[in-house]
């Protein structure tokens, strides 16, 4: 994998360089690089897969990319179907190093982001939830692991019907369907895409500020992350250290004593 330039300034020299999150930020030691093809981490998370599972991973993968199709992420220029395949790497990952992480909960990290945002009446969610529910339907059939999937990712949608669910109610249904170590796997990649982008923008103050605000995001789902999912835990924990050494400690203070309490 080639490594990506170092340009920022603000890198020169800093401590911060030896943190495991640094280098998987600049070389890519987490399929982090913006650069990296879709194709490579579609190959990444079928190779973590059992063989038996690849016809429904593929299956996911090709419904994610119809979609995300057309869809950035915050740079403007890295695809969106990069988030949902590094979310679900990570969490493949993660199942075979032992970790208890169900065929479902890997199919839920690529499709977690799908029906949020369905392209077909983004302004109405009521008739946008029914269409997608519809075509979930037809290309994932109806038996346990579909209905298994469909709810992981109807309660990673922060919207319902009638509008966006208030906190409460969006964290129960992620506790209901045993989603935190993918929600928080979700949160600390976004995370991560905030840092890699200020690092291309050169840490300039609008994207310090993107990064601050998904730091408050992150931090403040860690709680809710249990020890079953140790795995995203520790992730999630080292994103939060790594961007708080970016920031700087008196900025982290200030910004943490006046958290705004944004909905993860």
């Amino acid at each position: 994998m080639s490594k990506e330039r170092t340009s920022s300034k603000r890198t020169e020299g800093k401590a911060w360089e030896a943190h495991p999150f640094h280098r998987a930020l600049t070389q890519g030691t987490e399929h982090f690089l913006m650069t990296e093809p879709t194709e490579t981490l579609k190959n990444a998370v079928q190779e973590l897969v059992p063989e038996t599972e690849r016809p429904t991973v593929s299956k996911a993968i090709d419904f994610a990319e119809r979609v995300h199709a057309g869809q950035m992420r915050e740079d403007g220029k890295t695809p969106h179907i990069k988030h949902v395949l590094r979310v679900a790497y990570r969490v493949a990952k993660a199942r075979n190093n032992g970790h208890e992480i169900s065929p479902a909960q890997v199919l839920t990290g690529i499709l977690h982001d799908t029906e949020e945002d369905y392209p077909l009446h983004p302004d109405d969610k009521a008739t946008s939830q029914h269409c997608y529910r519809a075509e979930f339907t037809e290309v994932f059939g109806q038996d346990d692991l579909a209905e298994e999937v469909y709810a992981g990712v109807s309660a990673m949608n922060k919207y319902s019907p009638s509008g966006k669910k208030p906190e409460a109610e969006y964290h129960e249904g992620i506790t209901e369907q045993n989603l935190w170590g993918v929600k928080a796997v979700d949160r600390t990649d976004s995370l991560a895409g905030d840092l890699a982008v200020a690092r291309t923008k050169d840490y300039d103050k609008r994207s310090l500020n993107r990064v601050k605000r998904s730091l408050q995001k992150t931090e403040r789902i860690l709680p809710l992350v249990t020890e079953t999912d140790a795995y995203a835990l520790e992730y999630a924990e080292s994103a939060v250290d790594y961007a708080k050494k970016v920031i700087g400690e008196e900025e982290t203070q200030t910004l943490f004593d006046t958290t705004v309490h944004a909905q993860a």
